[in-house]
């Protein structure tokens, strides 16, 4: 019978504090695939686990609008562009004050500041007003290296 053990960034739980960041972006026009709604710059050495996104409908109408959610380094290097989704219709309505929770589908350290990012793939219909979007990250401060 496998013995199946968990696989602990090195220094992660013996010196991780938890850690909660918040940014919020107010979005002006209807998004199309070109655009992107991005938050932060947050401090390198965080684990994330998840985002709590709070918003108003980014897509009235047909509900066309499908994105992603990830981060990218700030100096422009690749990171994960779809870490806590793909393929989302999660803002084509509004959250409500409870947000949408997105659970980052792999445990990974990110060792450089970075922007979490909303990526739209299939571009929204329409939008009826400037809406605000608030992200909250949490995850495991573990410091940078």
């Amino acid at each position: 019978m496998p013995t199946y053990s968990s696989l602990i960034i090195p220094a992660g739980r013996s010196k991780a504090i938890g850690a909660v960041i918040s940014d919020k972006v107010s979005v002006t026009a209807v998004l199309a695939t070109t655009d992107k709604v991005r938050f932060g710059p947050f401090p390198p050495g965080i684990i994330p686990s998840h985002v709590k996104l709070v918003h108003g409908e980014l897509d009235t109408g047909t509900d066309a609008l499908r994105a992603k959610v990830g981060y990218v380094h700030t100096d422009g290097t690749t990171g994960d562009d779809d870490l806590f989704g793909a393929t989302l219709t999660t803002f084509n309505a509004a959250s409500g004050a409870a947000g949408s929770d997105l659970a980052a589908s792999d445990r990974v350290e990110i060792q450089k500041p970075f922007f979490v990012e909303i990526i739209p793939t299939v571009a929204a219909n329409a939008m009826a007003a400037t809406k605000t979007v608030v992200c909250t990250l949490f995850g495991e401060l573990v410091g940078a290296k």
